[in-house]
């Protein structure tokens, strides 16, 4: 196991488990943690497709 997916899996498993309680306690609607997961998904395959697909110049033939 990657280390990095364990603690991705327990923040994610953390963000659904307090969704229930931050409904209860503020009136927040669980799926803002839906959202949020999502935000955490995108930047994190943001930074990862930029450290491996950078741009190459090519040189004229």
């Amino acid at each position: 196991m990657h280390p990095l997916g364990v603690v991705a899996a327990v923040l994610f498993g953390a963000l659904l488990n307090g969704a229930t309680l931050m409904q209860i306690k503020t009136g927040v609607p669980s799926a803002l943690i839906y959202a949020i997961q999502a935000i955490l998904l995108l930047f994190y395959l943001a930074g990862w497709a930029a450290c491996n697909f950078r741009l190459r110049r090519v040189g004229r033939a």
